[in-house]
């Protein structure tokens, strides 16, 4: 804001917490913000603010002389009262320049922005520990390990909360970038403190990496998905394989029992009906032996390969 005689910055005391002080009030008042957090939509609405929650020490005292007794850690509820209590920890600069002025200030604003992408770098990392592989070495039979699966620990709704994450880094990334424009620094003539613009390009280039890390995690869930449905797919396959192979010992046997029931004297109630149950019963017993077995099923393999080789 430029004037007649001057310059000007005008500061915007947001609150950051759940409360803040009202004027000439003892008791703080409830304060409404817009929960921007990068953790999952069923978790409280506490876990998801900006910055994470610093207990302080001691809260600030209604008598302004009483402010610089002690020293106490930001509770980061509200700009105004960071700036007063870490100004008398702060070393002296001269205040010909303006920009000087404000040091304590620019500060808070990089630190708030370490601890938002700190917190989101928290969140990635406890999704990656979550979606990651789990040890299947103890399965005992093929279900169990594919329950305890590196496929097996993602969900439906995992997709959904990685493309939020995405699409949150994104607009995080364009705000910083906006930032910096800002306070010029895309430009040759900067405005900053050379230690000012490190800071803001770390920031940029740590939300690009978290991006990197997301975008890491959703190809994966891509892999697992494609892997589920292969796996599906072979159990599908495996099962119209079990009702083929029960097709193929009952039809010979309705056909028996078709040939007998025509009449003569295999048919029922005859002398001879008794040769219907001693073809069927054995060539049954044979049939799932071979079929619904692991012994049955090793020899069939074992004689495929043998007739494969030879």
């Amino acid at each position: 804001m430029q004037w007649e005689h001057g310059d000007f910055i005008i500061l915007v005391d947001p609150p950051l917490g759940e409360f803040v002080g009202w004027t000439n009030a003892h008791e703080p008042g409830s304060a409404r913000k817009e929960d921007r957090g990068f953790t999952c939509p069923r978790r409280e609405s506490t876990a998801r603010i900006w910055y994470p929650r610093f207990q302080s020490q001691e809260a600030m005292s209604h008598v302004p002389s009483n402010w610089g007794e002690s020293e106490r850690t930001p509770r980061m509820e509200s700009l105004f009262e960071d700036l007063v209590l870490l100004y008398p920890l702060n070393v002296r600069k001269p205040t010909s320049h303006m920009y000087t002025c404000t040091d304590i200030c620019r500060r808070l604003v990089l630190s708030a922005w370490i601890a938002r992408l700190r917190t989101i770098e928290i969140d990635i990392s406890r999704e990656r520990i979550k979606m990651g592989h789990q040890p299947a070495t103890a399965a005992r039979n093929p279900k169990e390990f594919q329950e305890r699966s590196w496929i097996g620990s993602w969900h439906s709704e995992d997709f959904g909360r990685l493309s939020h994450a995405t699409a949150t880094l994104i607009s995080i990334h364009a705000e910083l970038v906006r930032n910096m424009d800002a306070l010029g620094m895309m430009s040759e003539t900067k405005v900053v403190s050379p230690w000012e613009a490190d800071a803001w390009k770390s920031l940029e280039r740590a939300s690009q990496l978290l991006k990197i890390r997301v975008d890491g995690i959703l190809q994966n869930y891509m892999q697992a998905i494609t892997v589920r449905q292969s796996i599906n797919a072979n159990e599908k396959a495996r099962q119209v394989g079990h009702l083929t192979s029960m097709a193929t010992i009952f039809v010979p046997i309705s056909f028996i029992a078709a040939v007998s029931s025509m009449g003569w004297d295999f048919s029922d109630g005859a002398s001879l009906f008794w040769v219907f149950w001693v073809i069927p019963i054995p060539m049954v017993s044979i049939g799932c032996f071979l079929l619904f077995t692991r012994f049955g099923k090793h020899l069939l393999r074992r004689m495929s390969q043998e007739t494969s080789m030879a």
